[in-house]
Parts: structure tokens; C-alpha cells; sequence
């Protein structure tokens, strides 16, 4: 295990002498993707081991543990190790003092292992980073291995002994991943087939499959159970929070808006993602957009998630609902304001204006074409409101579209795009009804633009059709899924 090949490398050390800055291991990744469980099996590990002295505290949301509005992180880390060292609870925090005493009587080496240092402190506190770099790194026997859900900026504290110094260096060790199905497959058993696009859709990891396949995991309920110390102004339902999160998922932004969801993303290196970009899964996805008060988003997000799972893949159907969740994802960046993109991005989705009202419509199942999805999105329209709609069939035979959209001024309609999803290189077979425009969006869609043997459709490049995504769905491109073995 690389976990414990590092430990047995670097805690025989004594940095302080050798001039060395050992580094620590950071295990890092997003909410229950396997980090408790890797450092579980490095603490019995090393217990099995009897070579050393292995100290487990935990900072995460099963822990019970939070930071007291008093408390300096220095002081928490204390009580916390403290607590859970006694078994007790609500104690009073021992001085530092009294820990660096009590960590003296250990006669073996020592290696401390920390879950989600950062729940306790976001960027390492710089009284904390000194306790730790001199009680774990720069003493002999001793080491310090911890979990947090994006790399921790090491602060110069924990980095430096002197002004100058350059960073310390770190041991980063990932979570099991796979995007191998048969992976999966051996492990759930043949009960449950994993498709490849939910598989693409979880980013390979492991433990997020395993925590969504194989327990009572919710989503909502795990990212709802996490704000009841959020400050109000960095709840999803502000303002200023949600369009951070928006602009996230859409280009990949960061925001200080966003530090306190980090958890909920992970970061791939990817030919279609800047390295360090944030990628949230649907799940999570779908679990703030509850929270912020879009139920019928997030919903229909919930409803993709239900179309891609479990499907053979080659459908086209788990194509054709994760263009429809990009196009209302933009629609609904568009109507708060954010209309993040290229030129494409409201050439497909057309001219929406901050504060228009995004509707999402299932067309009932008699509705089988675009006279009667257009009769039908009238009535549901508010006359007088400016509206924007996402009409969907229900129908396998409805004709020509997969999807609708469909602008109203508050009297009549000004806007008729038409989506088609393909999930090769097919072009489209009928011409587009006359007061339409079509958009043909392939999953193998050419690099250069080609003419339509029918009228009426644009038919979007690869690079368009990557960068409509929204940057959290680019990795559900069809040329990304994995394979079978």
C-alpha cells in the first residue's frame, strides 16, 4: 500500500536535523468517495503492523464533532483528538502543553491520522500548521497522514521553519478509482448492471458508486444534513451562492462562494477539463439545486440520473437526456444572469433575459408534434410573462425533435429551436417544420462544420457540442464513456 510505504520512509526521520521537510500523505478526494475508508484500512494497517503507535481522529460529519464559536482550530484539534482518544464527549480541550506531554509517552513511532482536516481548518490555521509540522514531520518517529476533500494549501507555517523557505512538498495518495465496468460488475454482482455513462457520470470513483449502489446514501439528505452551521449568506438559496455554483458547473469558476462545497467535487485532469477544475456529479448537483428552491431543476436533473442507469449503452436515449440537462442547466444559468459560453451557447438556447421564468414541460404522450407541443406550451405559459420553455416528448414516435425550445414575450412566441440528439455521427432525416430551427447535436459530432442533406438544422461541431456542455457534464460526451473491460 503506498500509504504505508511512505509512513515507513519517512517517519524514521528526524527532519529537524537532517535539514529535511518531510512531507505528509494527503489522501484527498470528494464526499463519500472512499477516504475514511482507505484511512480506516491504514490505521489497521499499521495497528497489525505493531511497529507503531497509530493515533485515529476524525473531523467528519459522522464524527460528531464541531468547532465551538469560541474555539481557535489549534483549540479544537486538541479537544477533538482529546475526545475521541477518551471516549468522551463535550470535554474541555487540553493545552497544547498537555498533548505534546502525553504524545512524549509514546515509546514507538507515532503516526497521527486525521479524516477531513479540512472540516476542522479550510487553509491549514497557521497555529495549527506549526503544531502539526513540529509534533509529526519535523521530529523523529513521528508522521502525519490526513484526508480533506481538495488538495489543503499547505500554509508557509507548516511548509517553513524560516522566511524564504520554499513549500513543503506532500505525498498525495488518490482513492480507488476504475472506469472499468467489469470492475463493478464483480462487485455488485449481476443484479445491478452498471451502464457506462452513470459510470462516467460518478468519475470512475469508487466509493461514490459503492456509497450510491450499495447503501441507503441520499444525496440530499447528506448534503442537507451539512448546512446547519452555514451562514446564511453562503446557503444554496442566496443569491450570490447560487450563481457561483451556476458559473461552477457551467465553466469550471471557482469562487470563495464555493469553498465551503468542495466536498461535492471532484477534480480530473482531462483533455476536456482544466486540471483543478471543480466537476460536481449529478447527484450532488441535483442535491443543491433542492436546496436552492429549484425543485422542478432539480427534478429533471434526478430524471437524467434515472435515464442513464443501468442502460446498455448504445441507446442514444442516455445521449439524448444529458443534452436535454445541459440545455436546461444553460437556460436556467441564462435567466439568472449568467450566460456563460461561447457565441453557441444562445444560439441554441436564444436570447434569454435575467428574471425570465424557466419552465420544464413533459409534452403528454398524445402530443406526438410540434403543432401540438406548441398548443400544449401555450396553455401552460402565464399571459403577460416572459417565459422560457424546455418542452420534452414522452412519446418514442413524437416526430423529428427530442426536445423544444420555446421563448413567450408575455403574448405570443418569438422563439422555435428544435434539439435532436444523436449518439454517433448520423445526420438528421427530415427536414425542419417551416417557423422552426433545428439543432443536431451528435455524440461523434466531425471537427469541421458539413452541409445538412435536409433543411433547416444546424448541425453542431465537436467543439460546439463540448463546450454547450456545461463543464460538470463534459465528461458524460459519449467518446469520454468507458468500456466494458
Amino acid at each position: 500500500m503506498d500509504v504505508i510505504n511512505n509512513v515507513q520512509r519517512h517517519c524514521v526521520v528526524d527532519g529537524q536535523r537532517a535539514g529535511l521537510r518531510v512531507p505528509p500523505v494527503m489522501i484527498a478526494s470528494m464526499a463519500r468517495s472512499g477516504k475514511t475508508t482507505l484511512l480506516n484500512e491504514v490505521y489497521r494497517a499499521l495497528v497489525a503492523d505493531a511497529k507503531f503507535e497509530a493515533i485515529l481522529v476524525t473531523f467528519n460529519g459522522q464524527s460528531g464533532f464541531t468547532l465551538r464559536v469560541d474555539e481557535s482550530p489549534t483549540v479544537g484539534f486538541c479537544r477533538g483528538l482529546h475526545e475521541q482518544l477518551m471516549g468522551v464527549r463535550n470535554h474541555l480541550a487540553p493545552s497544547v502543553d498537555a498533548l505534546k506531554d502525553y504524545l512524549a509517552k509514546c515509546t514507538k513511532p507515532l503516526v497521527l491520522l486525521v479524516d477531513e482536516l479540512n472540516s476542522l481548518t479550510p487553509d491549514v490555521d497557521t497555529e495549527l500548521a506549526i503544531l502539526l509540522r513540529e509534533e509529526f514531520l519535523d521530529r523523529p518517529n513521528r508522521h502525519l497522514v490526513f484526508t480533506c476533500h481538495h488538495r489543503m494549501p499547505l500554509s508557509e507555517a507548516l511548509g517553513s521553519r524560516g522566511i524564504g523557505d520554499s513549500p513543503r512538498p506532500f505525498v498525495p495518495i488518490g482513492v480507488p478509482t476504475s472506469l472499468v465496468i467489469a470492475d463493478y460488475n464483480a462487485i455488485f454482482g449481476d443484479h445491478r448492471k452498471i451502464s457506462p455513462v452513470e459510470l462516467a457520470q460518478w468519475g470512475g470513483l469508487c466509493g461514490l458508486a459503492w456509497s450510491i449502489q450499495c447503501t441507503d446514501f441520499n444525496a440530499n439528505i447528506y448534503f442537507n444534513e451539512r448546512l446547519d452551521h452555514c451562514p446564511p449568506d453562503n446557503l444554496p438559496a442566496d443569491p450570490d451562492t447560487h450563481s457561483a455554483f451556476v458559473k461552477q458547473i457551467c465553466s469550471g469558476a471557482r469562487d470563495p462562494k464555493m469553498t465551503r462545497y468542495q466536498r461535492y467535487t471532484y477534480l480530473p485532469s482531462t483533455h476536456l477539463s482544466k486540471e483543478g477544475c471543480p466537476i460536481w456529479p449529478l447527484c450532488y448537483i441535483a442535491a443543491f439545486l433542492t436546496s436552492a428552491n429549484y425543485p422542478i431543476l432539480s427534478q429533471f436533473i434526478a430524471s437524467v440520473i434515472k435515464e442513464v442507469s443501468g442502460m446498455e449503452q448504445g441507446t442514444g436515449i442516455e445521449w439524448q437526456a444529458i443534452v436535454l440537462a445541459a440545455v436546461a442547466i444553460r437556460i436556467h444559468s441564462a435567466s439568472i444572469g449568467n450566460l456563460h459560453g461561447h457565441g453557441h451557447v444562445e444560439l441554441v438556447v436564444g436570447p434569454v433575459q435575467k428574471d425570465t421564468q424557466f419552465m420544464i414541460v413533459a409534452l403528454p404522450r398524445e402530443v406526438v408534434d410540434v403543432a401540438g407541443a406548441e398548443a400544449h406550451v401555450r396553455d401552460c405559459v402565464t399571459v403577460g410573462s416572459r417565459s422560457v420553455v424546455l418542452a420534452y416528448a414522452t412519446h418514442p414516435s413524437f416526430k423529428i425533435f427530442d426536445g423544444l425550445i420555446i421563448h413567450f414575450d408575455g403574448s405570443d412566441i418569438t422563439v422555435r429551436h428544435g434539439l435532436q440528439s444523436k449518439q454517433g455521427k448520423a445526420g438528421a432525416g427530415s427536414d425542419v417544420p417551416e417557423g422552426w430551427r433545428g439543432f443536431l447535436f451528435r455524440g461523434q459530432a466531425p471537427q469541421r462544420k458539413r452541409m445538412a442533406k435536409v433543411s433547416g438544422w444546424v448541425y453542431m461541431t465537436e467543439d460546439q457540442v463540448t463546450n454547450f456542455l456545461p463543464v460538470s457534464l463534459r465528461g458524460l460526451l459519449p467518446g469520454m464513456w468507458p468500456s466494458g473491460t
